[in-house]
């Protein structure tokens, strides 16, 4: 059995908010490890290419894709219902600086505020959500991350391709079992590992008496359709997010792609329609996409899942099968098929099967789609395009909120959920922000 290593903070997941909570601890020399089951960052870059399912585990998570940055409060997490708006807000630009720091200076970075756009939706029923976005890219934001994986690499620890066996306190410190035969005792933990559903986490949460709430989960269709139909709305910005709300859902308009494409994502077992910016490829589209998330609410986080798998497996049928619909179809209530997608005025940008959306998604999805089409039509003041396409689903997995203090500290003291895993973070820029915050109750 190995020495027992003494550490100041142990951090339990390598995503954004576990690395910014390192980096914050190493510039104040706090003796940190950081452990995490997937791989390192060099290892991840060398497998993603065939192993799409890796991309949200080991260094850097989800950040090493998109490396899209939301610097807001309208959307991506509660965190300024938790700490306070300008703080949240301070802490986002403190983000940002950071980014730059290791080389996103050069990245694309825009508005998407403008106060009459904003008054022009509402005349139409819709809310304009706004935000200041740091948007790297795949290829900048493994960069980015190269430079701070590099930074990190003299001043604290690291465990990759392990877990954590056993997690317990003793005393005023925590012992930590892990997988590769280290024992590691710690005066504080970190738990950041994300929004995904684990088994892990949940003995944990029994262990420790964590309480949560309801689970999220967001699914919606992802559409694709001219590029020039939103191009005035689009001259002071890159994308614009609308909001609408019912008295029967909410949907909000997700991850917009200007003459970008449709791609699919693996997450979870699942195989789904997402969106590729516009700079991840050589050749760009005509097209604009988008996603609709309409969110609905589940007792726990494995009703949430259970309920998304159903329907989403549904339309795999046991391979990557997506089904796609042309807009004009589904309005006539006719299938589309094969023949009609190749003569359809708006290409898409994916081999999708042809179908009848009726057959595949719950109503919820095609009457929020419906009804958003006839606002977005008013706003845009003409008819939405018949040749439009709809695919069949993209979904997006929240965890549920935690019960933790301002700092993100549990009741038991010293254990810690920073990100997703807390259920109060749902972007890059949010998470990685409470990471600097439970840092900072560290250095203070």
């Amino acid at each position: 059995m190995r020495n027992i290593m003494v550490y100041d903070v142990a951090i339990i997941g390598a995503g954004v908010s576990g690395v910014f909570t390192a980096y914050s601890l190493a510039k104040a020399g706090k003796r940190v490890i950081l452990i995490d089951k997937g791989h390192d960052l060099a290892e991840r870059q060398a497998l993603l290419p065939d192993n799409p399912q890796i991309q949200y585990e080991g260094f850097g998570g989800l950040g090493m894709s998109e490396g899209k940055y939301n610097y807001t409060n309208d959307f991506g997490g509660g965190l300024s219902h938790k700490i306070g708006s300008k703080p949240a807000t301070l802490l986002m630009q403190e983000v940002d600086q950071i980014l730059c720091q290791f080389g996103a200076q050069g990245a694309t970075f825009y508005t998407t505020d403008d106060p009459a756009l904003m008054a022009k939706c509402q005349q139409a029923g819709l809310t304009m959500l706004t935000a200041q976005v740091r948007h790297l890219g795949t290829v900048k934001s493994q960069q980015v991350l190269r430079q701070i994986r590099h930074f990190l690499d003299d001043k604290i620890s690291f465990a990759f391709n392990t877990t954590v066996q056993s997690l317990a306190k003793q005393g005023e410190s925590f012992q930590l079992s892990l997988s590769d035969g280290r024992r590691v005792n710690a005066k504080n933990v970190v738990i950041a590992t994300g929004n995904a559903p684990s088994e892990w986490l949940e003995q944990q949460m029994r262990r420790f008496d964590i309480k949560e709430g309801q689970a999220r989960v967001d699914l919606g269709l992802r559409v694709e359709m001219p590029y020039s139909q939103w191009q005035p709305l689009l001259q002071r910005a890159f994308e614009t997010k609308l909001k609408l709300e019912t008295a029967d859902f909410t949907a909000t308009t997700y991850c917009m792609n200007p003459t970008g494409r449709i791609i699919r994502k693996y997450e979870k077992g699942l195989v789904m329609a997402d969106g590729q910016n516009c700079n991840e490829s050589d050749v760009q589209s005509e097209n604009l996409n988008f996603t609709l998330f309409v969110p609905q609410y589940f007792p726990t986080q494995a009703d949430a899942k259970a309920y998304a798998e159903h329907i989403i497996k549904a339309i795999n049928r046991g391979g990557e099968r997506i089904v796609v619909q042309r807009l004009g179809c589904l309005n006539q209530g006719k299938p589309t098929t094969q023949q009609c997608l190749i003569a359809n005025g708006v290409k898409p940008s994916l081999a999708a099967d042809g179908g009848y959306l009726p057959d595949e998604v719950p109503e919820i999805y095609l009457a929020a789609a419906g009804e958003f089409f006839q606002r977005l039509s008013q706003l845009l003041e003409q008819p939405i395009s018949a040749d439009t396409l709809l695919y069949g689903l993209d979904a997006k997995f929240f965890a549920p909120q935690k019960v933790t203090s301002e700092f993100f500290e549990t009741t038991t003291g010293g254990l810690y959920l920073a990100g997703d895993c807390s259920g109060v973070t749902h972007s890059l820029s949010q998470a990685a922000a409470s990471g600097l915050h439970i840092a900072k109750r560290f250095c203070g």
